[in-house]
């Protein structure tokens, strides 16, 4: 079983559908540098995109499915972003995309039971309780999350877009 299953990560969640180089994460706070880590791939230490070159989890030996989910958490060998405070959880929130029947995408944020939460837009999530935020949109539009009581705030960033393809135009 990998980490996604023990999670609950549902089977038919992706990283890789063209849509996801387009939502980014963007980290504001004090102390950056000391409370989080972000995978050097990207050479930015408070953005990135929520895309499996984010994860830091690569296939395993026994495994040769990627990653489903980007997980934000404590612990450096389970999470993709590392936030180090005591108010997250070792695998505090997870972010992946779900395609639709109509094949529309929708990121979804995932709490994982931590104690302290996952709070997106001043609004508590239930525990292990999920919220779906739709890709497609006719303006820009930004969400924040917090995760814990961690002293960081986290931004989701959605490009204005029409549709989906041009999306993936815009952010190539």
């Amino acid at each position: 079983m990998d980490l996604d299953d023990e999670l609950g990560i549902p089977s038919k969640a992706t990283l890789s559908p063209s849509i996801s180089a387009c939502v980014q994460l963007t980290f504001e706070g004090n102390n950056l540098d000391e409370l989080l880590t972000i995978p050097s791939c990207h050479g930015n230490n408070d953005s990135l995109p929520i895309s499996v070159a984010s994860s830091m989890r690569k296939s395993s030996n026994d495994s040769t499915t990627e990653p489903r989910a980007l997980i934000i958490g404590r612990q450096a060998s389970s999470a993709d972003v590392r936030v180090d405070h005591k108010s997250v959880s070792r695998r505090h929130t997870a972010f992946y995309y779900i395609l639709t029947s109509n094949n529309d995408a929708h990121l979804v944020i995932q709490d994982l039971g931590g104690k302290h939460g996952t709070t997106v837009d001043g609004s508590r999530m239930e525990k292990n309780g999920s919220v779906q935020l739709p890709v497609r949109g006719e303006s820009q539009k930004e969400h924040v999350i917090q995760f814990g009581n961690a002293p960081l705030k986290c931004r989701l960033i959605f490009p204005l877009v029409n549709n989906q393809q041009d999306a993936c135009q815009q952010s190539a």
